[in-house]
């Protein structure tokens, strides 16, 4: 394994900008932030000490780590175009990504074409459809590293509906499926005894771990609750729905750490998705026209932000 006398991700200068990520999940949103990723991991002047993410958060966060430590930042970048290019070819998988069509109250719709499209194949039915994509793509040994950043991964404990969130060398490709296991479509996780499922139901992503030091922190958002107008047809319904349940726990931790954290405004930044996503793209499949375009969108978006972070 490479470390960071490569092209890692070395200590900040007196130039540089030591910038914490916290990753929002939300299906095949998802996208934008590896667009985001991508442009951030190559300006050499930003550092990346710790990310939290949840869900598709978790999943960018972990392959984006993997790439880093067994290469450095043109490693990272390919390790993520590779994963979701595999994430938007491979079929079945494409439904790991559907959570909030499922929990806007479509499970048994999403149920049947997981099924249909799994039925010839010997084992399939019943198991996560990301196992296998993540097992290409994530090096568990690499996250555990002692030079890897600091990387906090969320899921949902199912009977406490409290968040538990897990460190570098606690991951496991059980915990990063729990991160993004939608109820209902996909097995629950169990992890030392207990069940869990999709981690951005309680902590979408955790924020407080990232302001223990003096760091400043990039939000990646993909979603909102309310809605401009009341929603009055199905589709907008279930976005409501869905923004609701996912976005939340995310917007009453702001509440708090506002609370909480000296100055937040000033040490919290953003990359909003919704200010240039429509509000449908969430439930759509990845498919490789949607991730290129969702990639793009969150690429210009990191482009202008760090033009703005580093003038200032």
């Amino acid at each position: 394994m490479s470390t960071r006398e490569q092209e890692n991700l070395p200590d900040a200068g007196a130039a540089g900008q030591r910038l914490n990520l916290a990753l929002q999940g939300g299906g095949a949103l998802g996208a934008f932030t590896w667009g985001v990723l991508d442009r951030i991991s190559d300006e050499a002047r930003l550092t990346f000490p710790a990310i939290s993410g949840a869900s598709a958060g978790a999943l960018n966060a972990a392959v984006f780590v993997s790439g880093l430590m067994n290469g450095g930042r043109s490693a990272a970048r390919h390790a993520l175009e590779a994963f979701w290019r595999d994430v938007a070819e491979a079929a079945s998988i494409s439904r790991i990504l559907l959570a909030p069509l499922v929990i806007a109250g479509h499970v048994e719709t999403v149920r049947k074409a997981f099924s249909r499209s799994t039925r010839l194949i010997p084992g399939q039915l019943g198991n996560n459809p990301l196992q296998p994509i993540l097992s290409r793509h994530v090096d568990l040994a690499a996250l555990a590293h002692p030079d890897a950043p600091r990387l906090i991964v969320s899921a949902t404990h199912v009977l406490s509906g409290k968040p538990r969130l897990f460190a570098n060398a606690e991951l496991t490709l059980d915990v990063l499926l729990a991160s993004a296991c939608i109820p209902g479509l996909h097995p629950t996780v169990h992890i030392d005894g207990d069940a869990y499922w999709d981690g951005g139901l309680a902590a979408n992503p955790a924020l407080f771990p990232l302001f223990n030091d003096s760091e400043r922190v990039l939000l990646v958002r993909l979603m909102r609750s309310g809605a401009a107008e009341v929603p009055r047809d199905e589709k907008a319904i279930e976005a409501y729905i869905r923004n609701t349940l996912f976005a939340r726990p995310l917007e009453e931790e702001l509440q708090r750490l506002a609370l909480a954290v000296p100055r937040l405004s000033e040490r919290l930044d953003e990359i909003d998705a919704t200010l240039d996503t429509e509000a449908d793209m969430l439930s759509q499949q990845p498919t490789p026209g949607l991730v290129k375009v969702l990639f793009q969108k969150g690429y210009v978006a990191a482009d202008a932000y760090v033009a703005r972070l580093l003038s200032s």
